[in-house]
């Protein structure tokens, strides 16, 4: 009996073990993939005619443009778009190029 459970304890131990080693590995795939993304100034006055009139729409009344960016990376890109109200709160807002927000 004692031998069972000294057995059942040690392979708990070794799949915790592999689990831990296995997250950190996929953490890590994560970030150097991120790390690829370039990212170029865009003035607000040159940002696409979509991203514009999906900004100037009754839902975003009230915010304006503080600075926006075009990031790309290997397999698609995107508008990052800083704005900001007159209460100081600020969203940071991605549209693809046809001025649909994307999540």
């Amino acid at each position: 009996m004692k031998k069972l459970v000294a057995m059942a304890f040690c392979l708990g131990l070794a799949a915790t073990a592999h689990t831990v080693y296995a997250s950190n590995t996929v953490s890590t795939t994560a970030v150097s993939v991120l790390n690829d993304d370039e990212k170029t100034a865009v003035k607000p006055e040159e940002l696409p005619e979509p991203i514009k009139k999906t900004l100037a729409a009754d839902e975003y009344k009230g915010w304006s443009v503080r600075s926006a960016a075009l990031v790309k990376s290997a397999t698609a890109s995107h508008y990052e778009v800083a704005v900001a109200n007159e209460k100081s709160e600020t969203k940071t807002l991605k549209f693809d190029e046809k001025g649909t927000l994307l999540k």
